[in-house]
């Protein structure tokens, strides 16, 4: 099974065709925001980006180490998720974030909430929204 071929419609990222959309205030994230995504990986024990605004100050979402990571771009991850992201199968994973207090953030991973707790970061930046971009830094390709 490839995700990767014409039947199931998805995207290979390469490291050379991620996807970058044009700069925009939509992407700021702000106080209150829901991320959705699904997400195949072959080696998700590396830390790839996989959607950010590469701005500093900006929102990125990261596997680190396995594990999905909300974070502000260069600086620092806030969240972290608690079950690792499994090998070569559809994850669907929802952030949302209902404010910046107390445990108002969420991460979720295949409807399982594996994460929760206080993200303040303001993610006022405005920039360009960055996809599968693996690892924007040294331009490896997300596996």
């Amino acid at each position: 099974f490839s995700p990767y071929n014409g039947t199931y419609y998805s995207v290979n990222f390469n490291g050379t065709s991620d996807l970058v959309l044009p700069s925009s205030a939509n992407y700021q994230g702000g106080s209150v925001f829901t991320i959705e995504m699904w997400v195949w990986v072959s080696t998700p024990a590396t830390t790839q980006l996989l959607a950010c605004v590469p701005v500093s100050g900006a929102w990125q979402i990261q596997l680190n180490g396995g594990y999905v990571n909300l974070g502000v771009y260069a600086v620092a991850n806030s969240l972290a998720s608690s079950t690792a992201m499994p090998a070569g199968q559809w994850v669907h994973l929802v952030i949302v974030r209902s404010g910046t207090g107390s445990n108002q953030t969420s991460i979720f991973q295949n409807g399982t909430r594996v994460a929760n707790g206080t993200v303040s970061a303001a993610f006022t930046t405005t920039g360009t929204l960055t996809l599968g971009a693996g690892d924007l830094v040294t331009t490896q390709p997300m596996t």
